[in-house]
C-alpha cells in the first residue's frame, strides 16, 4: 500500500513537472513575440509604478519569480530577464559580464531612461550588480539593486568538472521540489564518458520522480544552461562598487552574506532578514514574508525618486 502511494506520488510529480515544462515553452513563443527577445519575460507588464527587473538563478528561467510578482500589487510592473539558449535559441552565455550588458539592453527597451529597480535571488543577484554598474556608467540611475539570498562566489583554482556540475545539478533540482536528491557516486561517474554521465544522472531523477521520461532532451538542455550559469557565477571577481545594495537573506542560510557583501558595497547595504532557506524563500509559506519585505523595498526606492 506505501509502495502504490509513493508511485501515486511520484506519478503526479513527473506529470506536474512535464506540464510546467510544456506551459514554460508555450510562454516563451507568445511573450517572444510580444516583448521582441526570448530572455525577457513579462511576469506582470501592466502597471503605473517604476517596472522591477528579476534576473534568473543558476536554472536560467525566471519562472520562480511568478507567485512574487503576484503579490507585489497590480500597480507593480514586473519582468524576468531568462538565459541566453533557455529555450533553444541562442547560445548558454558563461561570463557574467555578456549577460549584464545584454540584460541591461532589454531594461532598457522596456523603460529608455532610469530610474532602475533590479534584482535577482541566487546568482542572479550578481549579474544584477554588473547590470547596475552598467547602466551606471551609461549615465543612468539605479534606484534598487536588491540580492535574494546571493552569496559571494568563492575563489576557487579549477572550475568543477562535469561530474561536480551534474552533482550540483541533482542538488538543485531536489531542492527546488523538497525531495531528498539521488545524488551521484563522482568517481563512478568520472569512468564513463560525458555524454553517458549526463545520461546516468537524467535516469537517476526520473526514477527519484523528479524529472518525466517524455522531457529527457529539455532536462539535457537544462543541464547545459546550467553549467554555464554556474561557471559565470564562479568565474566572477567582484570588486567594491558605487551602488547601495539592499540584501535579502534567507534567515535560514547556513552562512552569513552580509559580512561578505558590506566591504563590496561602498555606497552602502542595508540587510534585511526573510524566512526561509535558499530554495524556499520563494515559495509558501515563506513566500509571504518575502513579498512583505519587497513591497517595502521598492516603496522606499519609489519614494527617493
Amino acid at each position: 500500500m506505501a509502495d502504490s502511494a509513493e508511485a501515486s506520488i511520484q506519478a503526479k510529480r513527473r506529470a506536474l513537472m512535464e506540464k510546467a515544462l510544456r506551459d514554460r515553452r508555450d510562454r516563451r513563443a507568445a511573450s517572444a513575440g510580444s516583448s521582441g527577445h526570448a530572455s525577457l519575460l513579462p511576469l506582470r507588464p501592466g502597471g503605473s509604478r517604476l517596472p522591477f527587473f528579476l534576473v534568473h538563478a543558476v536554472g536560467g528561467s525566471a519562472a520562480p519569480y511568478a507567485p512574487l510578482a503576484r503579490l507585489l500589487g497590480t500597480e507593480q510592473p514586473v519582468y524576468g530577464l531568462e538565459s541566453p539558449g533557455l529555450y533553444g535559441t541562442g547560445r548558454p552565455v558563461d561570463q557574467v559580464g555578456e549577460l549584464a550588458v545584454t540584460y541591461a539592453g532589454l531594461v532598457r527597451q522596456v523603460r529608455r531612461h532610469g530610474p532602475y529597480l533590479i534584482g535577482g535571488w541566487s546568482i542572479g543577484g550578481v549579474i544584477a550588480i554588473e547590470m547596475a554598474l552598467t547602466l551606471r556608467a551609461a549615465g543612468e540611475q539605479v534606484a534598487l539593486l536588491a540580492l535574494l539570498d546571493t552569496g559571494l562566489p568563492p575563489a576557487l583554482d579549477e572550475l568543477p568538472d562535469q561530474a561536480e556540475m551534474l552533482d550540483d545539478f541533482v542538488q538543485d533540482v531536489a531542492a527546488i521540489q523538497g525531495a531528498p536528491p539521488p545524488r551521484p557516486d563522482l568517481a563512478t561517474l568520472r569512468r564513463l564518458p560525458a555524454a553517458e554521465q549526463v545520461q546516468t544522472v537524467i535516469t537517476a531523477l526520473e526514477q527519484a520522480g523528479l524529472v518525466p521520461a517524455s522531457v529527457r532532451d529539455e532536462v539535457r538542455h537544462r543541464f547545459a544552461i546550467f553549467t554555464a550559469n554556474a561557471r559565470a557565477y564562479l568565474r566572477y571577481r567582484p570588486v567594491p562598487f558605487d551602488v547601495p545594495v539592499t540584501l535579502i537573506e534567507a534567515a535560514d542560510s547556513p552562512v552569513a552574506l552580509e559580512p561578505q557583501w558590506r566591504p563590496l558595497a561602498r555606497a552602502g547595504l542595508t540587510h534585511y532578514l526573510t524566512a526561509g532557506a535558499h530554495h524556499t524563500m520563494l515559495a509558501q509559506p515563506n513566500l509571504d514574508d518575502l513579498a512583505k519585505t519587497m513591497r517595502h523595498c521598492l516603496d522606499l526606492a519609489a519614494s527617493a525618486r
